[in-house]
């Protein structure tokens, strides 16, 4: 038995040499990487010294009961000193082994390689075990290693990085700037893919700003293009029925509508875990490296981001100019503390619409992200204006919001509104606005907004048809909410 277990372990260790180990080698020296833990992984001779021992057993079969229990002796101390020592080997070959595996194979790569590994596993059983003494079993084990450690011991030689082919290809000559601009035309697993060629591509790759544009919703629903989705079709897809069907009550329809719902609410529940799990596994390591060079980050639809989520983005994207949450089920926590951490604070087109659970303390802490700066109301003598303005000592000033839309936004007030634009509207830079959907702005706020704007002309204006008194009546756009099935509309509260 202790013969046949030190086989399968020496037979195993050699087919993890030439079946995984060497495959790794190969890989790693196309990269020009060298790794010495690959060739000195199995360079002690333990489980041959183990395999001579047990052998050497059979001599003592026919000596005193004295000799016997010597040897007995000598070998039960030398299996528990093997035993101590080889599992931590064998947990220490994992942690190495299997991260450089992952790194340098795909998928189908990996599941090739088990395949084979097992394969030979039975070939061995079979050539070793079936037939013949135990003699004769050790001696072919022997002569296998001893032939097959040659080779590896030669091959091992061949790469150390001396010997190592020093000249560059043409490719490995390009510059930075070059590969960037090959890079960019990849889609994002393709560029994945390039990052494990080498360290150099995987620095270019990673380089912040290879990554201006960012659309989470997208990507997590496998849609590797640089646009954000059609809210419109994802939207009827998560809460419409497959077909419209009218019901009224004791109507025969009931039960297909009730089973309709149910179709929509585990799409929805689908959705929601499918993209919750790619925004964690993005966070912080992608996210992390690639955040300060993202300018616009499209999240529109995501059903599955959770305030702490987006907060977290948000931290990390600190030079964002471009924020697209529509449609979410963001509330006032994604944006708690946001401005200590400096995020948000250069965005100039901020879209939120559908985002029916926020409220004005959201808008207020947006609205800090902006910076503070002495206003009209908080000078004693009202005369701030010709003030020199003071800026936090932490924070940019920034530009203002150029767009902003809070179509469907239905708890947002006054105050809201007022805290947010502060920033923006002592710059004049508000080019667009759109509160469709907002029943509880007055017209006051609308006309305040829109005398600190000089900028913003009334074709894009949008607001609730039922404000009286408001800017540009004649001429801005009345509530774009009519109709729509996704966003409050206050003709219809």
């Amino acid at each position: 038995m202790l013969e046949a277990a030190f086989c399968e372990f020496k037979s195993h260790e050699q087919i993890e040499n030439f079946y995984i180990l060497d495959k790794l080698q190969e890989r790693l020296r196309s990269k020009n990487l060298v790794d010495n833990s690959v060739c000195g992984c199995h360079k002690d001779n333990r489980l041959l010294e183990m395999l001579e021992l047990v052998h050497r057993g059979y001599s003592y079969a026919n000596r005193s009961a004295e000799t016997r229990n010597l040897f007995c002796n000598k070998l039960l101390t030398e299996l528990q000193d093997f035993t101590a020592t080889f599992i931590p080997h064998m947990e220490e070959e994992e942690e190495v082994f299997q991260p450089l595996l992952m790194q340098n194979f795909d998928y189908n790569e990996l599941k090739m390689l088990k395949e084979s590994v097992i394969q030979e596993h039975l070939t061995w059983k079979e050539n070793l075990f079936s037939t013949g003494s135990s003699l004769s079993h050790l001696e072919s084990l022997f002569l296998a290693i001893s032939d097959l450690g040659e080779m590896r011991e030669i091959q091992c030689k061949e790469i150390v990085p001396d010997e190592i082919d020093a000249t560059p290809s043409v490719v490995e000559l390009l510059p930075p700037e070059v590969l960037m601009n090959i890079f960019v035309h990849l889609s994002p697993p393709d560029r994945g893919n390039c990052a494990k060629v080498c360290r150099r591509w995987n620095d270019v790759i990673y380089t912040p700003r290879l990554w201006p544009q960012v659309y989470i919703t997208s990507w997590a629903h496998g849609s590797w293009v640089y646009s954000g989705v059609d809210c419109e079709r994802y939207l009827n897809e998560v809460y419409n029925p497959p077909f419209p069907i009218e019901f009224s009550l004791g109507d025969d329809s009931d039960d297909d509508f009730e089973h309709d719902m149910i179709i929509a609410s585990k799409k929805l529940i689908e959705y929601k875990f499918l993209e919750s799990s790619f925004i964690d596994s993005i966070l912080p390591g992608f996210l992390g490296t690639i955040g300060t060079g993202i300018k616009k980050l499209s999240l529109a639809c995501c059903k599955g981001l959770g305030n702490s989520q987006l907060n977290n983005i948000l931290t990390l994207t600190i030079n964002l100019n471009y924020l697209d949450l529509s449609y979410t089920d963001i509330s006032d926590g994604a944006f708690k503390n946001l401005r200590i951490k400096g995020g948000c604070s250069q965005l100039t087109h901020l879209i939120l619409d559908g985002c029916d659970r926020l409220t004005d303390t959201g808008l207020e802490r947006l609205g800090a992200c902006f910076t503070t700066v002495v206003t009209c109301g908080s000078s004693k003598d009202g005369n701030c204006c010709s003030k020199k303005r003071k800026l936090e000592p932490s924070l940019k000033l920034s530009t203002g919001l150029i767009h902003l839309s809070l179509s469907g936004c239905s708890k947002v007030t006054d105050y809201g509104i007022k805290t947010l634009l502060r920033v923006t509207l002592d710059r004049g830079s508000l080019r667009y606005l759109d509160i469709s959907g907002c029943l509880n702005v007055s017209a006051g706020i609308l006309r305040q907004v829109i005398h600190y704007s000089p900028n913003l002309k009334p074709e894009f204006l949008f607001y609730c048809n039922l404000v009286i008194d408001g800017p540009y009546e004649a001429e801005a756009n009345g509530c774009q909410n009519l109709g729509c099935k996704f966003r409050s509309c206050c003709c219809l509260e």
